[in-house]
């Protein structure tokens, strides 16, 4: 039997990053005198990043000349904020405990800086076999190099692994690698998304769903 492995995006996929986010952002429109928003308001502009996340937080755009100086003062106020709201997706840490008691290798995969997708995984004391970043790579998803790295990290053969995430980019990403490809439906998701259109092998909605989608890939033999 040739043993499988997993690798997960980050935010709105393995961890619920959200709130973190929305403490940032409502601290500069508190500061500004701006009508706070909502999780409903904030969820979907998480996978923009954070020149979108800078943008609602000073209600400003990215043409202003001082638009980079006010996103480096965001990403400071992130940086505190990291893992104080943040947790695992109900069911997927019982998910990772029976990955490593099985030996299953598995890892994350993030368009995500090192800088916080780090501290994040620390302050979560989650302990991936790899975790490959988006400045890690020349490259990042869409393109499979990040998920290339991964599979060499975990010394396993990309078409034995599979790759989830909340967004078209990972599933283009994992296709590339040819890794076997979940969409997830509850991470942070535009409302007119149609995740039939992104072309994974399979469609969930809920962490749990996810959790016996991934159990039923690793466990299954090759």
């Amino acid at each position: 039997m040739t043993k499988r492995g997993f690798l997960f995006d980050l935010d709105g996929t393995l961890v619920d990053t959200a709130q973190d986010f929305i403490a940032t952002v409502n601290y500069f429109r508190a500061s500004k005198q701006l009508p706070l928003m909502t999780a409903s308001d904030i969820a979907p502009l998480v996978n923009g990043g954070a020149a979108v996340l800078t943008e609602v937080s000073f209600n400003i755009n990215r043409e202003q000349d001082d638009f980079h100086q006010l996103q480096a003062q965001f990403l400071d106020v992130y940086e505190q904020q990291i893992g104080r709201h943040s947790e695992l997706y109900e069911g997927l840490g019982q998910l990772l405990t029976h990955c490593e008691s099985t030996d299953t290798p598995w890892g994350i995969v993030t368009n995500k800086h090192r800088r916080f997708a780090a501290l994040l995984i620390e302050r979560l004391n989650l302990k991936p076999g790899c975790l490959i970043c988006g400045d890690d790579v020349s490259q990042p998803k869409p393109a499979p190099e990040a998920l290339l790295h991964a599979a060499k990290a975990l010394a396993c053969e990309s078409t034995l692994l599979g790759y989830c995430g909340d967004h078209e980019r990972d599933i283009e990403a994992g296709r590339n690698a040819q890794m076997f490809t979940i969409a997830v439906g509850y991470g942070y998701l535009a409302p007119d998304t149609h995740l039939g259109d992104w072309g994974a092998d399979k469609i969930v909605h809920t962490p749990q769903q996810l959790a016996t989608s991934i159990k039923d890939f690793i466990d299954s033999t090759v």
